[in-house]
């Protein structure tokens, strides 16, 4: 079960019921909003780390939101990332897991907020080329067939990481 599907149990804090997501770099929420229980990533941060980053991306499935943290809090400024269409949710939870992988494996705030936004673009990138539901059922089968033929063919007649590293897709 992720995160969110255990919120019941969570905290409410301001516009969200929010459930710590176990990370040491940063402070990260799997959280819902108390108004229309819209699933989101919550991310705290100072705002001097965020200052870094002048666009974030923009998709169909999802929105960024920067918004101000009460005094309490050591940090400053808090990132929404939130789930805009219920249709998108499996993608959306796809997303929110890749990127607290990709922001666990950095030790400091500055390096984990730019790989959590070049994670972010390229998610953005992929959702606009193959949208919601992946690839075509065409483009499944050309991936299969290249797959094949290299598993078949290339593969056992060659050095495997040359023949991977050649491979473009």
């Amino acid at each position: 079960a992720t995160a969110v599907d255990s919120l019941s149990t969570a905290m409410v804090e301001g516009r969200y019921v929010r459930k710590r997501v176990p990370v040491d770099v940063l402070d990260l929420f799997a959280a819902r909003l108390v108004l229309d229980h819209s699933e989101a990533l919550l991310v705290e941060a100072t705002t001097r780390s965020l200052a870094t980053i002048r666009n974030w991306p923009e998709s169909r499935g999802f929105e960024i939101e920067l918004e101000p943290i009460e005094a309490s809090s050591p940090r400053e400024t808090r990132l929404a990332l939130r789930l805009l269409e219920p249709r998108y949710r499996d993608v959306f939870r796809a997303l929110c897991e890749d990127v607290c992988d990709v922001i666990s494996a950095h030790q400091d705030e500055l390096s984990a907020i730019q790989a959590f936004y070049d994670r972010l673009c390229r998610w953005q990138s992929f959702l606009q080329k193959h949208g919601p539901d992946g690839l075509s059922q065409e483009a499944q089968c050309g991936l299969y067939g290249e797959l094949l033929i290299l598993r078949e063919l290339v593969l056992p007649a060659s050095d495997t990481l040359r023949a991977l590293m050649a491979w473009r897709g």
